[in-house]
């Protein structure tokens, strides 16, 4: 049995980690639970999930197109693809949206840090 075992540095073909672009996504991802919270102000978590959905899919699609990658042509992928948006896009962006019922805004019962007993 041949197996090829690479090095994790080998892993990444761009070989010593960019900091900038690390630093971007950071703040990229950072920035949304920001978002999220000023978001619930103004608009229910399945309207705030959907927007936020809508902007990643433009953003995939902009990324496809300058790539030209190419698309499914079967019905039936695209119904799944279709599916898998539906359940892990949808469900789980309006989940991390939506408040706990028992928590207020600066609650420290609700702090991230403490476990809830």
């Amino acid at each position: 049995m041949n197996t090829v075992v690479r090095p994790l540095a080998d892993a990444s073909r761009h070989g010593h980690p960019r900091p900038l672009r690390m630093l971007w996504v950071t703040l990229a991802w950072g920035s949304c639970f920001v978002a999220i919270t000023v978001g619930l102000q103004d608009a229910p978590p399945l309207w705030l999930a959907a927007l936020r959905a809508l902007i990643a899919g433009v953003a995939l699609a902009t990324v496809a197109g300058i790539q030209r990658a190419p698309l499914p042509r079967d019905p039936k992928t695209w119904a799944l693809i279709g599916c898998l948006g539906l359940v892990n896009i949808a469900l789980a962006f309006t989940t991390m949206s939506s408040p706990r019922p028992d928590c207020r805004p600066g609650s420290p019962r609700c702090s991230p840090t403490r476990s809830q007993s």
